[in-house]
């Protein structure tokens, strides 16, 4: 063919192709086969979380106490928007420390309930903080011992391992620190800081 003849046969070929794009685009805007589907987030929300935790309290002229052991926690909320939730929580954390030698070993538990908002910055990564009333106490051969009660700050960040419609599997890193100035304690400036690394379900109904 010509070089002349096909000048304009290319730029027939060349107008066409914006329309060709838009033609492979589905309707109504939707991203095409095979596109990365998009993170939905809406309504309420229930879930449960356990792993591992660690609590250590401290007081001015007495040496710390470190207690490794369990965590769970179980939570109830509801997005406020697509980025960003609301959620109340009950948190538990146990562990025997062997503080006492000879003597039985000393379950040392400290529970939080309080209120948390999390946010997702990215699709699948999330930061929370929250406030909540805190209580710990020890039992030993099955006797409770006086009951501290207190207050903390928490905070967590956590990877959605796993999200569908209905549910979202997370792994997250929580962490908190209060004080037990509620309680007529001795010493009287006894502190709190608890970590804990959890895997968590989350149910969208």
């Amino acid at each position: 063919m010509p070089r002349l003849a096909a000048a304009p046969l290319a730029l027939a070929l060349l107008a066409a192709l914006p329309g060709a794009a838009r033609a492979q685009q589905p309707a109504g805007g939707e991203p095409a086969v095979g596109a990365a589907p998009e993170v939905r987030r809406d309504g309420f929300f229930l879930g449960a979380s356990l792993g591992l935790g660690s609590q250590r309290y401290s007081a001015d002229g007495y040496e710390d106490l470190q207690v490794e052991g369990a965590g769970l926690g179980v939570h109830l909320g509801g997005m406020l928007t697509s980025q960003l939730a609301l959620a109340i929580e009950l948190a538990y954390l146990s562990g025997e420390s062997d503080e006492t030698g000879d003597g039985p070993d000393v379950v040392i538990w400290q529970r939080q309930i309080g209120a948390w908002l999390r946010y997702w910055p990215i699709p699948r990564l999330w930061l929370q903080g929250g406030l909540a009333s805190l209580r710990a106490g020890a039992r030993a051969n099955g006797v409770e011992g006086p009951k501290l009660k207190g207050a903390a700050l928490t905070a967590a960040v956590g990877f959605e391992a796993v999200h569908q419609d209905t549910f979202a599997l997370d792994v997250l890193l929580r962490v908190g620190g209060g004080d037990f100035s509620d309680s007529a304690s001795d010493p009287d400036d006894l502190t709190t800081a608890t970590i804990a690394l959890l895997a968590s379900l989350s149910w969208y109904p």
